[in-house]
């Protein structure tokens, strides 16, 4: 399962468990809960026995080519 969290409540246009696309709008990032700015906390997991542990991930830019997101960097989504 994914989870996108902290997104603006106004903007979200998919509901859960709705399959999405690469590229394909789903909101934009909010401030909510404790953060200190709009921002996206993005995770992957899997449910392994009763307990979640998170799957590993590749992101690519928009060509295509893969790229490692550093902490602090800010990246856009395409």
């Amino acid at each position: 399962m994914a989870l996108y969290v902290h997104l603006n409540w106004n903007t979200i246009r998919v509901v859960p468990g709705q399959r999405v696309r690469r590229g394909e709008y789903l909101a934009d990032s909010g401030n909510t809960g404790f953060s200190t700015g709009p921002h996206l906390h993005f995770v992957v997991q899997r449910n392994q026995g009763g307990s979640l542990s998170a799957v590993p991930l590749q992101f690519a830019d928009a060509s295509g080519a893969p790229i490692t997101l550093v902490t602090g960097e800010t990246y856009t989504a395409y």
